[in-house]
């Protein structure tokens, strides 16, 4: 992860403080990690959705003219609609170029690669494989967390069975606590969210693969 990468915006109007100085360009140099969501996650002002969205934008910026860091809620709620756009576009920019060349890909065998993986001591783990279907058991025991980030993040935990580099030389067997979620980046989270949903889902498609009926004279069991 290149952790000085930025990218900027030149706001049209901007922010005018109580000492008449206008703030227009705004920086975002933070990827958020899934820690970072599951702070949100207990926020009340998080729980509507505009203001999700400004808590999240406000925590990936990392200047806003020369106004102290982190800016307030109600700065970015002032501002009017068109920088209000611009700044979502910025930030969506960010996430994307702060990329690189990392990539992320669905692969065989109920694989995801992550363009940021799990990190365990120094060691980057970005090929995450899915193996194993979550019991009411496991269900019991998310619900301690509530309906929430860290909920999801267990059962995708759960799921889990083994994480290794994309290099091979290194990997991990066995589930993924929810600790070890807390460093991800937030992109990577969505990615395994699907994964472990297609790998879930994958069971069902193997199931009405085949119809064991036969459907007319001409045609033939499954086993054929």
């Amino acid at each position: 992860m290149n952790e000085n990468f930025t990218h900027s915006v030149e706001l049209i109007d901007g922010f005018t403080d109580k000492d008449g100085a206008t703030h227009k360009k705004v920086v975002f140099g933070k990827r958020l990690t899934v820690k970072d969501l599951m702070i949100l996650d207990t926020n009340p002002q998080a729980q509507n959705p505009t203001q999700y969205g400004d808590l999240i934008r406000r925590n990936m910026i990392t200047e806003f003219g020369t106004m102290k860091m982190p800016v307030p809620i109600t700065t970015l709620l002032s501002l009017n609609s068109i920088d209000r756009e611009d700044l979502q576009i910025t930030a969506d920019s960010f996430v994307e170029l702060g990329r690189g060349e990392r990539t992320a890909e669905f692969l065989e065998d109920n694989k995801v690669k992550l363009p940021f993986g799990f990190i365990v001591g120094e060691t980057e783990y970005d090929v995450i494989q899915f193996g194993n279907l979550t019991t009411g058991n496991d269900e019991v025991e998310a619900d301690k967390f509530g309906q929430g980030l860290m909920r999801t993040c267990f059962l995708i935990g759960r799921q889990i069975s083994k994480i290794s580099t994309n290099d091979e030389t290194a990997a991990i067997e066995g589930q993924v606590d929810l600790t070890t979620f807390e460093s991800l980046d937030a992109e990577s989270l969505n990615l395994l969210r699907v994964g472990a949903e297609l790998f879930r889902q994958s069971f069902r498609i193997e199931r009405k693969g085949v119809s064991g009926k036969r459907n007319g004279g001409d045609s033939v069991s499954s086993g054929a």
